[in-house]
């Protein structure tokens, strides 16, 4: 149960990362202005106060950012190293998702799957 667990919170991540990363380049193209946006508000969510963090850690909302930062920063990665054609490669089959280890070195994903 603990690998199906490790499984579907890297498949969630990689979901998240994915959307926040064509979200950032499609805003990027409309507007430029908004990746400055974007920094902003990442800068308020990184700076909350102690009884905000709390309550955060207590909903589970700070593990959930965790998954959207790390997801993100994997299809950033991946994006930048081979492009958007690779990165659609986490969609053709579902062994093909990042495990978990995976999601923190894309590299290794990108040798197996790439």
């Amino acid at each position: 149960q603990r690998e199906m667990l490790d499984q579907l919170q890297s498949t969630m991540a990689v979901i998240e990362g994915y959307s926040e990363h064509v979200m950032d380049a499609i805003g990027a193209e409309i507007d430029p202005g908004y990746l400055e946006m974007r920094d902003r508000v990442e800068a308020v969510r990184d700076n909350q106060g102690t009884l905000a963090s709390i309550i955060s850690r207590l909903l589970g909302m700070e593990m959930k950012m965790r998954q959207y930062r790390q997801g993100k920063a994997f299809c950033d990665e991946v994006v930048e190293r081979d492009g958007l054609e690779a990165l659609n490669l986490v969609w053709s089959e579902p062994a093909a998702m990042p495990d978990s280890t995976e999601l923190g070195q894309p590299t290794l994903w990108l040798a197996r799957v790439g």
